[in-house]
């Protein structure tokens, strides 16, 4: 067991903290970025429209994370059929569906579903048979659960 001292979340400007809550934390609603001529990674204002994404993949306002040749860059959200390499990138109620790489519209309760990302946040893929995997509200604490698990929770074993 080890222990340590508590410490204010780094602001605007300081270097990004390594904790508990992650590698690069920085006090909300900052991000860790890295460049601007600076050798460590510190803390600043979520990134804008054609700049470069935080450390964890986030972008200011509601603009999404899109993995490109040219790096990791805040784009406009993409709808239905626009291209994706990840979740981020697609808009609100959308998911990357990796096969074909296009954002579609979540799937609703019951669906069948393969990869876990397709039923939503409020959702999780779940066995409904050996064989067979479909969408169904996410667990919450104390119900039985296989990947997913309601906000607040997590699948302990």
């Amino acid at each position: 067991f080890e222990s340590g001292l508590s410490a204010p979340l780094p602001a605007q400007g300081e270097t990004c903290a390594l904790g508990a809550l992650g590698p690069f934390v920085c006090a909300a609603p900052l991000g860790c970025l890295e460049g601007g001529g600076r050798r460590e990674r510190f803390c600043g204002s979520l990134p804008g429209e054609g700049e470069p994404c935080t450390i964890d993949s986030r972008c200011a306002g509601d603009l999404g994370c899109d993995f490109s040749p040219e790096g990791s860059i805040c784009r406009e959200r993409r709808v239905e059929g626009g291209r994706c390499e990840t979740d981020r990138i697609c808009a609100g109620g959308h998911y990357c569906e990796f096969s074909t790489a296009t954002c579609r519209a979540f799937l609703a309760t019951d669906a069948p579903c393969n990869d876990g990302n397709e039923c939503g946040p409020a959702a999780t893929c779940t066995p409904r048979t050996a064989t067979e995997f479909v969408c169904a509200p996410a667990p919450g604490p104390g119900e039985p659960c296989f990947l997913g698990c309601a906000a607040g929770a997590y699948c302990g074993r």
